[in-house]
Parts: C-alpha cells; structure tokens; sequence
C-alpha cells in the first residue's frame, strides 16, 4: 500500500505525486446512473498514473476517457476523490455551480509567489481580489492594449525584416515578449522597446539582466521554483536552478522598484505593498496569450484571413483602424474564428482544477443525474473536452498520415466550425462549455477582454502587411530532387508533427523548439503610422493619461474630444482582500484622508492636480468645475484598485442615469453610512427601496404639506422672539435655523411639540441628554459612528469617541420610545393615520402588518433616523446659506421684500394660505432665492450611482459608450451646477474664494422676464438636480419647499436681515464672503465652519 507523502509537500505539488498515492478505487456515489460515469478497477490504475501527470495531459486528450469507456470517471486517492470529466454538460454545471463548485485553493497556493492571487482565494477575499484586477480592464485598457498592439507588432515584424533577415526564430519566445511588452504598456505605462541588435543593454543599476529577460524565463521555471524551496534554490548548482533564482530575484526587484516608484514619498505614511494584482495580471496574462499566436501551417487559413482584413480594413492606414468598428468585425469573422481554434486546439490551460465544497448534483449530456461528494476534487480536462467526438468533429485525415504525424491536432485545424455560414450540424453552433481557453462561470479570467483585444490587434497588423511562411530547409529540398511543391509539404508535416511531439507543458504549453518561418512583407503601408507619443506621467498613486497627452482616445464629453483617465493605484496595502479600503467613498480614506491630504498638497501641483481633489470626500464642493474644465471633458472615467468610477456633470449623461432605474440604481454600498441604526429608504434599492417609499408616500400629503406650513409660520415668530430677546442679534443662525427645522419636523412626523429653550431640568429619566441634543450629537457624530469600528468605540478614551457613542446610545432610546408609543396608539386606535412613525412603526411590527408592506423592526429606527436626518439638516443649512447670503445681497433682500408685500397685499405672513400664497411665492423671488442658493450649495454635493452587475451602454453627444459592470457613477451636483457650458461662468467679483459662490450668486436667473412669463433660464434635464432626477428623486422636496418658503417670508415680511456690524462695514461683508466660500466645510452637508454674525431690524 502507498503512503501518504507528506501535507506540506502534497499542497504544493498535488497533481504531480498522485500516480505516487493511488492505493484503490471507491464507488462513485451515483444515484440514478452508470451511464456516463464510470469508476476506475485496479486494471484502470495504470492509465490513472498517465493522467496524474500534468506534463502528459495535453498529449493525452481524449485517451484516458476512451480507455475508461465512459466521459467521466472518479479517481479516488488516499488524499480524496478526484472526478476528471470531458463531458460538455458536466464541464458547464461545474462552471455553473460556483461558488458551491469553487477552485481548490489549498492546491493553487503554487502561484503565490509574492503572496495570495486572484487563484489562490476565495469568498469575500475572492471577490476584493477579482475587484482590483479587473479594475483596470474596460474600454480604456481595451483601446490602449489595441493601439499599443499595433505599434509592438508592427515594430517586431520590422525587427524580423531588419535584425534577422526575415527569419522568425523560436514564434513562442517572440510572442512571449510581444505579450509581455503590452502588458508592461497598458499597466505599468511602460513601453518596453526591441533593442535586440547583438549589443550589450545598458541595465539598470543593481539589475543583472532586463525585465523583458527576467519575467519570461521565470515563467518557464516557475516548475522549478514551486518545487524548490526558494532558501535551497540559490544555492543548488546546476544552470536551471541558477537561472531559476536569478530570474525570481531580478523579477522580484523590478516589481518592488516599480511599486516605490509609485509609492515614491509617502512610502513613509504607508509601508505596505499591493504585489499579488502584479503579479496575477502579469504572470497570468504573459503567457496565456501566446498559445493563439503560434503559426498556423496551413496557408490557405492565412490567405483567407487576409482577404477579410483587406476587405473591412481597406486601405486605411492603422491609425485610422477603430476599437469600435473594426475591432468587432474582425473578432467575430475570420480573425476571431482562428483565435477560437487555435485556442481550442492548444487550449493553455490543459486542465481547470474545481472543487466541491458541498454535495452537489451534476447532470451529464446523457440527462443522467450525479451526486459528487463534498470536497471531491473535479479536474475539467480541457484536451479532453477538445478531442472528445461526442462534442467536436474532426476533418477526415488518412490513417496512415494521421499515424505518421502522431495524430497531431494541428492535422485538425478548422476554424470555419466557428462561424455562422458553416453547414455541418454538429460543429454550426458548438457548446462553449467545451471551449474554456478563458475558463467560464464565476471564475471567468477577468484578463479574456484584454487578450481578444489584443490578439485581434496584433493579427490584423501581421497579416494585413506581412506573410508568415514556412522556410523549406535545403536538406529537404535534396531529398525531394528539387520537386519545391513536395519538399514544401515536407516542411508543412514536420511542421504539424513537431506541434504534437515538441510541445512541452510546464505552467502552459507551447512549442518551445524552433520551427523555420519567413516573414515577408505583403504590401507597402499605405501610410507611416503617426501618432504622439503616449505619456505616462505618475508620481504617488495617480497616473493621468490626459486627451493631449494621448490623442488616440475618444472621450465621453458632451462635444468629443479625449477621454481624460486618472488610474489611483493605491498600492501601499499589504494584501488585495484590502484593496478597496482607498475607493474615494472607503472608510479607511475617509479616516486617514484628513492626516494624508496636507502631505499630499506640499508635492508639486503638476503631480496631484489630475486626481487629489476628486480624492477628497469632502472637497467636491471646493473643486468644483475646475477638474472638469482641467481635462476639458464633462466626464471621465477614474480607475482604481477599488473600482473604475466614472465622474460627469454633462447634462445628457445625468439624465439618462437618473431616469433609467432599472439600469443605473443607487449604490447602496456607499450609502451604507446611514444605516447606523438599521436598514433606511437612501440606502436601499429594488423592491426594498420601492416598499420603504410606498410606506412613506401618505406622509408627503397635501394635508401634511398644509401642516408644514402652519408650523413653520409658528416657529418662525418663536425663533424671531429669540432674536429680539438676543436683541436683534442672531449669533449662529445654523443652530437656530436648525431648531426651527427639527421643531417642523417632529410636529409633522411625530405630533411632537418641543421648546425653543431648554435646561437640565428638561432631561427624562433614563437619559443622560435631552431629545434635542441626542439628535444633535448623534448627527454631528454619525460619521465617526460609521467609520469607527465597534470594538475601538467601546473602548476608547477619545473625547469624541465618547460623545460618539452616547449620542448614538441616547437618540436609539428615544427613538425606540417613539416606536413603542406609536404601536400601542395603533392598538388603541381603529382608524388610519397618516403620521410618519405611525406608518413605518406599522410596517414594522408582527400583528400590525400589512403582508404587502412590511419591514424588518430594525427599518423602522433607520428610517426614523434618515428623515430626520434629511427633514432638518437639510432644510436648516439651506436657511442658514440663504439668509447669510441676503444679508451680503441687499439689493436682492430688498426686491424680494418688495415682492412678498405685493403678494402680502396688506395682510399679515399668518394669514397667508397654502397652496394658492404658497405657489406664487415660489414663482417669485422666494423661489428664485432658494434655487440659486440650492445652485451653489446643494444638499448633496453629488448622487452615486452604479450599474450591477452588467454592462451598459448610454448616449451622450451623439456617441454611445460602455460602463463596465459595477461602475461607480458620480453625479457631480456641484460641477453640474456651475458647467460653463450651462451657467454664467464664475469669477471672482467679490472676496469670496473658489468656487466663488457670492460672486456667481444670481438668483435673477430663475425669475421671469416680465410677471406672467416663464423664467429667463430653463436648464436643461441633468443640468440642475437639487432634490435628484427620476423616480428615485427626493420624496421631501415639497415638505422642504413648503418649509422655506414660509420661514423667509416670515422673517422677511417684518424684519431686514443685515450682517452684525453694519451693511456698509467693508471688513464684516469681507468676512462674510469668506465665510460662505473657502469657510464652508463638510458635516453630514456643507456648511460654515463658523457662523456669520447677523441682525434683524423692524422694516
């Protein structure tokens, strides 16, 4: 009997030892059938040592199924079972079933090199790592790998011409390179060159050999490095263990050298380093891509080929050759067609390695049923699948030449089963679970688009201008009397042989011996492909590839033009399940950004003015249309290890996202911030968010409205009376502005009168804070609440810490007071109420709800807290900008006195009525104020938005374009709402700072030309979006409006507003225009740091 070898070693070599550790066969556990899965008698033990052997798999193919007799069959070892399967429909339900059916991790630990990959995991660390990588695929990687193609290919045919008289030596280590240069393109910004003149390269100081030496021979000793510990590894005589070690060290060097360049001098504030997404995109992405770019023997593929490329190419130079049109039919034509059979032929991967974490049914081509034990190892052999006759033809080949050439697969080359025209049934519309050249299901290679892309590229660029041959060696052109046509089939076969007997698999396969071709040139270019040179400028964690610097690239704006691509590498985080902790919306930026941003502001302006202000959370409002106007684009696309976001204020883009709901929603993962207390109506989307609003929609009633407006004329007289008990000076209008709000609120929602002054004696028993404050503290310290975890606020002596947490503690006591009191009114109660808390406490509560809108309890607190939250801050910042800045307009004050008095006509503000006062108020100079005032100051500085899941595609400026699934969408309020292309442009007339909100404020804009008129400025949809666009628009708007309108006309109608010092006092209005612009900072909203001393004076 076998022993087990070792669990340390066996993790690392698994597949290559189990010849060594078959002791006996089991049963396969098959509930219905036998009929396609057979299990292996000791007679079979033989060939499962074949099939053990990694090397041998490709070679193989089919063979060991059809010795087996059967398209799948279980292995079982001393260390599991293990089921190997060629079969089309169990290939597809093994790819289907992730994550149950998911990669062994525990056996592909042999690609962390430097650390965990993209293959080594899985579940949520999976899902980061699948994040970073794949936020540098899209459309933008997509056009650089496709112009960076052409240029590589184009520059290594003339190499062949000129450096080796248009001999090709060794196709695998010339495309190995070619690969190896894109990717050093497209996600280094590092063009490498072919420097290949039989001169010495100058290296770079402490290297031994180039990189484009180093990574390619270390993925052809990368068997060799699994296998040896890398301690033992330097110090082994022998050459390939040398050059193991010295290509390993030299890569590993080059990487780091790469990583402190980026990290340059904040290394300091973060020592960590992000290698695993290096290494997964390169190691993966060099060599997987060189299979398809072996010669194909068979001239008349090529010819054909070429007849396509001229007819959709034409004449037309490269630099006019397009990732959107050409790219697609090239693809999907000829071009695509060799791809696909090629890569099917020698598929890379000879194998794909799955396993069950739990019993699952797998169901074969036969419609038989499989039950495969839990933690069963599934091998998906791909040179099975692709040789399997139940699944794939094969062109009819003589025996005896079929026997003389090892039954090649080359011999089998058919790329017309791959297109539409092809009449053969079983081939017409072959089952893609049996093609996996990039795997399939959750575990897709994120890497496939870049690969497509650029092995359409660089085939188009060979084969439109060159020809590939076979070079017909002497020798055999003796041997054949000088008959060429024989002597070049001889060439031909040798050819198709050696495809089979010289191909080696180590991580991939591939022909590692030379095969003799000629490269002649077909045509003369039409013209010198001419284009500015691509220039990568980066320092820190930015790489800006703006439309000057990179003419190829079409832009999203509104007029055309480039696209402007900031790519924030943050890599100075240790492992890629934390690689989303920097996204500009992540807690861990939002905590570290306050101690990182000063440092990051004393570098040079040209290193961090591309991304540094769209960096910042709180400095949106701040950037304003600046970052815009500095890539001259209305929008562009952001990439980073968190994700690819995509920045827009262009009117036409807003629109379509705010209007397709179904498309474009919410991203609730970045609402999550107010969620503190339970799930809320901002923070949700789907049938959630369509429940929650359902609930919430009687409370914005007509009647409700009327409400709002009755109180708030009555909070109004009280925080007057305040005032004039203060004597006429207003100290912080933000705090009395927002008593005013919540006192409205809690009249409305909850029936719940609360006094304009309070004292100790005010706190209830079992608080330690009045109901006021809990509400005041709790907003205040929501931020900190969210960012700070649970642990560390439990036990940390921070004063705000502290605070944190008893507010958050005091206001969920009041509010689940108000809770239960609703509950039991609703009990007592038989008839309908409309109340806030009275729908959502019903909603939430078992024996109250309605089957049809109910809640989880803890919605009920979340939302409580959320309209609270966006019912009185909001409404209580708008106030305080407003009036602040009446006070710095007295024109403006004055006019729009002059119009309430006419709408007054004599009566007092409390005998005003809503709807009829209400409408014409908001038609007029009230109405004006608070949109020019929500221009300048919106609520939310911008909207998130994303697409799940999927790709889409919208309209902007006549050009349609593609998001890539999970794009953060940012509705940028503040750019949009000073687009120059919409709104006066702002400059500096007063002495407020950027974005000059006093010097632009112009709330004639929104008033009519003459009474009865429509208003001189209609902006366009997407352009102005104060309350958000769509059916995912703010449900309060109207309670808002309602409310401000009465609070100004209440105030307005009897008082002036002045600043504290004087209207003619030059110091005080200075003051005060700094304090509505670069005083304004971010609290949950924008607001003034310090509040703007005020006086009310009796008209």
């Amino acid at each position: 009997m076998a022993t087990q070898l070792p669990h340390r070693f066996v993790n690392r070599v698994p597949s290559l030892l189990l010849s060594r550790m078959v002791d006996d066969v089991v049963p396969c556990v098959d509930a219905h059938s036998q009929a396609s899965t057979t299990v292996m008698d000791k007679a079979m033990v033989a060939e499962s040592n074949r099939i053990a052997q990694v090397w041998r798999i490709w070679k193989l193919g089919y063979e060991p199924f059809e010795e087996a007799g059967a398209d799948t069959f279980i292995l079982a070892t001393p260390s599991g079972n293990m089921l190997w399967s060629s079969d089309n429909a169990i290939i597809h339900d093994l790819f289907r079933q992730h994550p149950q059916v998911d990669a062994p991790v525990e056996f592909l630990k042999f690609w962390n090199v430097w650390g965990p990959t993209l293959a080594s995991v899985q579940g949520n660390e999976w899902k980061a790592h699948r994040r970073a990588v794949t936020a540098g695929f899209g459309p933008v990687m997509n056009r650089t790998v496709w112009e960076e193609t052409q240029h590589q290919t184009e520059t290594l045919a003339t190499h062949w011409i000129e450096k080796h008289g248009a001999a090709v030596p060794v196709v695998r280590y010339w495309t190995s390179r070619l690969a190896l240069h894109i990717i050093s393109s497209g996600f280094f910004g590092m063009r490498v060159e072919w420097d290949d003149d039989g001169t010495t390269k100058p290296l770079p100081p402490g290297h031994q050999i180039t990189l484009d030496t180093a990574l390619p021979k270390l993925i052809e000793c990368l068997s060799i490095f699994f296998m040896v510990p890398t301690a033992l590894l330097g110090r082994l005589p022998g050459k390939k263990f040398k050059d193991t070690y010295q290509s390993f060290t030299e890569t590993t060097k080059y990487l780091e050298e790469f990583r402190a360049g980026v990290l340059n001098n904040i290394e300091a504030v973060s020592a960590k380093t992000n290698k695993t997404i290096l290494e997964s995109v390169v190691l993966s992405g060099a060599d997987t891509e060189v299979t398809g770019k072996d010669p194909l023997p068979k001239e008349k593929y090529q010819q054909r080929m070429q007849k396509e490329l001229d007819d959709q190419l034409g004449g037309r130079p490269m630099n006019e050759w397009t990732l959107e049109k050409d790219y697609p039919a090239l693809e999907q034509g000829y071009v695509g067609a060799i791809q696909k059979e090629v890569l099917y032929v020698f598929n890379p991967a000879s194998f794909i390695m799955r396993k069950a974490l739990r019993p699952v049914i797998l169901v074969d081509s036969h419609g038989q049923s499989h039950q495969i034990p839990e933690n069963t190892l599934t091998l998906i052999n791909n040179a099975g699948a692709a040789r399997n006759p139940s699944n794939w033809d094969k062109p009819k080949v003589p025996p005896e030449r079929s026997a003389a050439l090892s039954d090649s697969p080359a011999l089998y080359i058919n790329p017309d089963r791959w297109l539409d025209g092809y009449d053969n049934s079983k081939s017409k519309n072959p089952d893609i679970a049996s093609w996996t050249a990039f795997g399939a299901g959750g575990r897709l290679c994120p890497g496939r688009g870049f690969a497509q892309v650029e092995l359409t590229s660089a085939m188009a660029t060979l084969f439109k201008f060159y020809s590939l041959e076979l070079v017909v060696e002497e020798k055999t052109k003796h041997e054949c009397n000088g008959n060429e046509k024989l002597a070049w089939e001889r060439a031909r076969d040798k050819a198709i042989k050696m495809m089979y007997d010289d191909i080696e698999a180590n991580i991939t396969i591939g022909i590692h011996k030379d095969i003799p071709i000629r490269i002649d040139a077909q045509y003369i270019l039409a013209a010198t492909l001419t284009r500015k040179s691509s220039v990568l400028h980066s320092f820190g964690f930015a790489i800006s590839i703006t439309a000057e610097k990179y003419r190829k690239c079409k832009g999203f704006g509104a007029k055309g033009g480039g696209i402007a691509v900031s790519i924030l590498l943050v890599n100075f985080i240790e492992n890629a399940d934390s690689v989303d902790r920097f996204h500009f919306m992540s807690t861990h930026w939002m905590l570290l950004q306050d101690l990182l941003v000063p440092l990051l502001r004393k570098l040079p302006l040209e290193w961090t003015e591309s991304w540094l202000p769209l960096a910042i959370f709180s400095g949106t409002w701040r950037a304003g249309y600046d970052p815009f106007d500095r890539l001259k684009q209305d929008s562009f696309m952001v990439v980073s290890p968190g994700g690819n976001t995509l920045w827009t204020c262009d009117p036409e883009t807003i629109d379509e996202v705010s209007t397709r709901r179904h498309d474009f929603q919410k991203s609730t993962e970045i609402l999550g911030l107010l969620d503190n207390y339970g799930p809320t109506i901002t923070a949700s989307e789907g049938e959630t968010a369509h429940i929650f609003r359902k609930i919430a929609a009687p409370v914005f009633s007509e009647r409700n409205h009327d409400l709002v407006w009755s109180e708030a004329l009555s909070q109004t007289r009280m925080m007057l009376n305040k005032w004039n008990e203060e004597g006429q000076i207003i100290h912080h209008l933000g705090k009395d502005a927002g008593t005013l709000a919540l006192h409205v609120l809690c009249k409305v929602l909850f029936d719940k009168d609360l006094e304009w002054v309070e004292d100790g004696r005010d706190i209830p028993a079992g608080h330690t804070l009045t109901f006021k404050d809990a509400i005041r503290v709790a907003y205040k310290y929501n931020l900190v609440l969210f960012v700070t975890p649970k642990f560390l606020l439990n036990h940390s002596p921070l004063p705000m810490h502290k605070r944190a947490k008893e507010g958050y503690r005091e206001w969920r006591k009041y509010m689940e007071e108000l809770r239960d009191e609703a509950a039991v009114a609703l009990r007592e109660q038989s008839k309908e109420s409309d109340k806030f808390v009275h729908q959502f406490v019903r909603a939430g509560t078992p024996g109250l709800q309605d089957p049809d809108l109910s809640i989880p309890a803890d919605a009920v607190l979340g939302n409580i807290f959320l309209f609270v939250l966006a019912g009185h801050e909001s409404s209580a910042v708008t106030l305080w900008n407003s009036v602040t800045m009446l006070a710095c307009k007295p024109q403006f004050q004055k006019a729009l006195q002059n119009d309430i008095d006419t709408i007054l006509n004599g009566k007092a503000a409390d005998d005003l009525q809503y709807p009829t006062d209400y409408v014409r108020l908001m038609s007029g100079h009230v109405g004006a104020l608070m949109k020019e005032t929500l221009r300048q100051y919106p609520i939310s500085t911008f909207l998130p938005k994303t697409n799940p899941d999927r790709h889409q595609v919208f309209t902007s400026g006549g050009n349609s374009y593609i998001l890539p699934p999970d794009t953060l969408i940012i509705l940028n309020a503040c750019a949009a709402h000073r687009n120059p292309k919409i709104w006066s442009e702002s400059w500096q007339k007063a002495m407020d700072e950027r974005p000059y909100p006093v010097s632009s404020f112009d709330p004639e804009l929104w008033l009519p030309a003459a009474e009865g008129t429509k208003p001189r400025f209609n902006p366009p949809s997407g352009a102005y979006f104060p309350f958000a666009e769509g059916q995912r628009s703010c449900m309060g708007k109207v309670f808002a409006q309602v409310e401000f309108c009465a609070t100004i006309v209440g105030i307005l109608s009897k008082y002036n507003v002045t600043l504290a010092n004087g209207p003619g006092n030059v110091a005080a209005l200075q003051e005060a225009e700094q304090a509505l612009s670069a005083g304004m900072g971010f609290e949950m909203g924008l607001k003034m740091k310090h509040p703007v001393r005020l006086r009310i004076s009796a008209r």
